[in-house]
This record gives C-alpha cells, sequence and structure tokens, in this order.
C-alpha cells in the first residue's frame, strides 16, 4: 500500500467527527461489492458469523479456503468486530471491496473517517 505508514496509523487512531460518512452493504454468501475512495475504514458487521472481506477479488475465495490451501489476501470480522481499512485507491487492487458472509446474511457497516 503507497499510503505512507505515518498516515496510516493517524488515521486508524482518530476519532469520529460530524464529518464522518457511513455507507452500508448487504451481504449473503453471494459475493457482494461496494466502490471505496481512498481513505481509511472501520468495518462492522450486524450478523451473527463471520464476514470475509477483500479488496479487488472474490471474497469467495476467502470463505471457501480449506486446511492447507495458498494464502490469498484478505480478511475475517468476527461478530461484533471492527475492523480497521486504510486504503489507497491508486493500488492495484483497491477501489472495489468485495465482502460475504460464512452463513446467512448481514449488513456491513463502512464508516469513513475524515483525515484532517
Amino acid at each position: 500500500m503507497s499510503v505512507p505508514v505515518d498516515s496510516a496509523l493517524r488515521g486508524t487512531a482518530a476519532p469520529y467527527d460530524h464529518n464522518t460518512t457511513m455507507r452500508s452493504l448487504a451481504l449473503t454468501t453471494a459475493d457482494a461489492t461496494i466502490t471505496l475512495v481512498t481513505g481509511v475504514y472501520d468495518l462492522c458487521h450486524d450478523g451473527t458469523g463471520l464476514v470475509f472481506v477483500r479488496m479487488g477479488a472474490t471474497a469467495a475465495t476467502l470463505s471457501a479456503q480449506a486446511t492447507g490451501d495458498p494464502e490469498i489476501t484478505g480478511h475475517v470480522i468476527p461478530a461484533g468486530a471492527v475492523a480497521t481499512l486504510a486504503l489507497d485507491a491508486t493500488d492495484a487492487h483497491a477501489g472495489v471491496l468485495h465482502a460475504v458472509t460464512a452463513s446467512g446474511t448481514a449488513t456491513l457497516r463502512i464508516i469513513r473517517k475524515v483525515l484532517a
């Protein structure tokens, strides 16, 4: 990622303020996508299980990953957790966030922090 480390760390620690924005994405076990611009985002969901997210490619491969499969980019958000994503939209895989649930449905909340 080409976001300088100090900027990314400052962004993850930034509080919410009156310029903070939020979007949502309805999730199922089928790949869902949303386009994001450069920024620092907190991701959380209202599901009761796991949500898998990945930039630039389907997240379904994360939920289907078996023991011993090769490493792939992406991460998991457990129920009740918040994941922070620092995104530089000039990165090769940036711009489109892909997400799926392990089972059932959920709504992913995408909270963009505004950096001063």
